[in-house]
């Protein structure tokens, strides 16, 4: 499979989804080719993808509603009419991720990491029950939580001839149970939650510090099209611009702990004018300041408690 340096070719099975129960009427489901055997499928700014391997359909996550999905489904199988499934990847546990696996789970297995598997086991029907009562479509309460029933721990490869994949779990840095799936060989990433194109992450349930170091880790593949569970498809450039504005949150947020600042002060000073055109700012980047501060003054915290451990040895020596 030869890379394409053309823009992403949208084939011509643009669908409008009317039969939702009257749920994301007017939106369109389009399919994009990425590359030879490998296809993007996008919903407003949510995407889902597949790839052949190995004369075998890889498919990555699904859409909130089993019906987004079964339209998924059919844009899949306009394209490979009788290859087996050989998998459905999770990359998170987000309802709008996983909320379409019960309609391919007569078909194929399902993969995801082992805390991914674990919290929903435990905790996917209240992750549904809260998804109910946030968004409000009554199709959820058609939803049926599938857990992965095949799991791995830290990273999976996958071989043939022309291609590997890696399918990597960036160990719970964006909440519990998020992967990224690398085709390598094809310079081809699915991001899963570990880049949001020209969108705000909502940060609050992430480690920073660690979140930085896995899109460090991403800098150093070579990927020239990345896919992104939010956002438009893009390069490695438009990765290296979300990845600045993590750098900047947590080196401006640090030097205001430093001063000593105000959470409030904080969140004043914390402003990026080159990010606020980016969708969700308003809503989501102050959160994004209270998280990294909280992280960060607890980081400082920690360190003057032990160098005041230190100071009150070298006294008592």
């Amino acid at each position: 499979m030869n890379f394409l340096n053309s823009k992403l070719t949208l084939i011509c099975c643009t669908i409008l989804i009317l039969s939702c129960s009257g749920i994301m009427n007017g939106s369109e489901i389009s399919l994009g080719k990425i590359d030879e055997d490998i296809y993007s499928i996008t919903l407003d700014d949510i995407n889902t993808g597949f790839f052949k391997f190995n004369n075998k359909i890889y498919i990555v996550d699904t859409f909130l509603l089993p019906s987004l999905s079964k339209t998924q489904k059919k844009l899949i199988r306009s394209i490979y009419k009788k290859e087996k499934f050989e998998f459905l990847i999770n990359t998170n546990i987000d309802i709008d991720t996983i909320g379409g696996n019960q309609v391919f789970a007569n078909e194929t297995s399902i993969l995801s990491t082992n805390d991914a598997r674990s919290e929903l086991s435990e905790n996917g029907e209240k992750l549904l029950l809260l998804a109910i009562d946030k968004i409000e479509k009554k199709e959820l309460k058609k939803v049926k939580i599938k857990p992965a029933n095949f799991t791995f721990q830290k990273e999976l490869k996958l071989y043939d001839d022309e291609m590997v994949i890696e399918i990597i779990d960036t160990q719970n840095v964006y909440g519990k149970g998020n992967l990224i799936v690398n085709l390598k060989g094809e310079n081809v990433l699915f991001a899963g939650n570990m880049f949001f194109n020209k969108i705000i992450p909502d940060l609050k349930d992430s480690k920073i510090r660690d979140y930085l170091k896995e899109l460090v880790n991403i800098t150093k593949m070579s990927v020239s099209k990345i896919i992104p569970r939010h956002g438009e498809v893009g390069n490695f450039d438009d990765f290296l611009t979300y990845k600045e504005y993590i750098d900047l949150l947590i080196s401006e947020t640090q030097k205001f702990v430093k001063e000593g600042k105000s959470i409030e002060e904080t969140l004043d000073g914390v402003n990026f004018e080159k990010f606020k055109n980016w969708k969700y700012y308003a809503e989501r980047h102050p959160v994004n300041v209270q998280k990294a501060y909280d992280e960060l003054q607890s980081e400082n915290n920690q360190i003057l408690e032990f160098l005041k451990a230190i100071q009150q040895q070298k006294k008592s020596n």
